[in-house]
């Protein structure tokens, strides 16, 4: 909840909301296409998921190491939220997945 990540063509760099400043990159170049958007970031189980909406997740550990890339095969997401311990991925063609 204290900051902001904005993905480019190589870098996550990872924003101190309150004073601006970078604190974090982390080298993305060869885990994820140019083209990918960042949807939304949730905390679960202590570390951080990132999902592009490409279908593809990227698991952070609190050390700002990536510990996996998951490819869930969900193409043009649009919205991730999670309920209830439930994560819920919506696509442009009005599609709702559930896990």
């Amino acid at each position: 909840n204290n900051s902001i990540i904005i993905k480019n063509e190589k870098f996550l760099n990872f924003y101190n909301i309150i004073n601006g400043n970078l604190f974090f990159q982390l080298n993305i170049e060869d885990l994820l296409s140019q083209n990918s958007k960042l949807v939304n970031a949730l905390i679960i189980n202590k570390k951080l998921h990132l999902f592009m909406d490409n279908g593809k997740i990227i698991i952070i550990k609190k050390d700002f190491s990536i510990e996996e890339v998951i490819n869930v095969k969900i193409k043009d997401i649009i919205q991730v939220y999670s309920y209830q311990s439930k994560i819920f991925i919506n696509t442009e063609k009005g599609i709702t997945y559930i896990y």
